[in-house]
């Protein structure tokens, strides 16, 4: 079982319009290892919550409200090969805040959104330290969504679809000390590259394309400590820069206990 807490940052530049985005999520989930022979499959699912603000560059914002529910699964070898898996479903409301030329407009919408992602790579051990490069996909579409604002204009989202594939490596030590605890500091870099990007905006029919296709450099630092057999806690914090999409900084904070 466990539970993880993100805090995130965007700066967004997109072809119709720019934005900032700040997230606070929060996710819990749990899992069963099943051992298959030399290997062990996880399999597990989890119900998560966030919220964004959003600021654009012409005087507008809006927030998002997402619930998610999903579930996963991991295959790893004892030669260190892994491979895993993640299909999530949201539901989301948007709301918006517009204002133009002094005057001001609101509306919302809900739709839903898809996502899967899989991930394989090889863990490499050099005695208490290692690496772990890995290659990875994952997409993510989102369903049409109609905003009639209160000013009787009309803003269409026609549905977003993003691919993105990722090049990275993981590295670490561990340190045991005298009580038994165990302290795996790590670093990671990745680099994205969105194979596919489309977000198509319509307001009062006339139509902007609004993608952010592009490529990121990610990199961070974190550290997991195993402070018993059964109970662990672990900090991230990364960041990621492109010439569509940024992240000044990332935090995630997790808690983990094993029955």
């Amino acid at each position: 079982m466990w539970i993880n807490y993100l805090n995130d940052n965007f700066d967004v530049k997109g072809t119709a319009a720019n934005f900032k985005q700040k997230l606070n999520g929060v996710t819990l989930g749990g899992d069963k290892a099943i051992a298959l022979g030399d290997s062990v499959l996880s399999l597990g699912g989890f119900p998560s919550h966030s919220s964004s603000d959003i600021k654009s560059d012409y005087q507008s914002s809006g927030s998002v409200e997402s619930n998610s529910l999903g579930a996963y699964a991991q295959y790893l070898s004892n030669s260190g090969y892994y491979l895993n898996g993640v299909l999530k479903t949201n539901q989301l409301k948007q709301k918006l805040n517009i204002t133009s030329n002094g005057n001001n407009a609101n509306g919302s919408a809900n739709f839903s959104g898809l996502g899967l992602a899989v991930k394989a790579g090889k863990h490499i051990n050099f005695d208490a330290m290692y690496v772990s490069p890995y290659i990875a996909l994952n997409t993510f579409a989102s369903g049409k969504s109609q905003y009639p604002l209160s000013n009787g204009m009309d803003a269409q989202n026609q549905g977003s679809r993003n691919t993105t594939g990722t090049l990275g490596m993981n590295t670490g030590y561990r340190f045991i000390l005298n009580s038994g605890a165990e302290i795996k500091p790590y670093a990671i870099f990745s680099v994205d590259h969105d194979l596919k990007a489309s977000n198509n905006v319509a307001i009062n029919k006339e139509t902007f394309d609004n993608s952010r296709k592009g490529t990121r450099v990610n990199a961070g630092a974190g550290v997991n400590v195993n402070l018993t057999k059964n109970l662990s806690v672990g900090s991230e914090v990364k960041l990621s820069k492109g010439k569509n999409i940024s992240t000044p900084v990332t935090i995630n904070l997790g808690v983990g206990y094993t029955f």
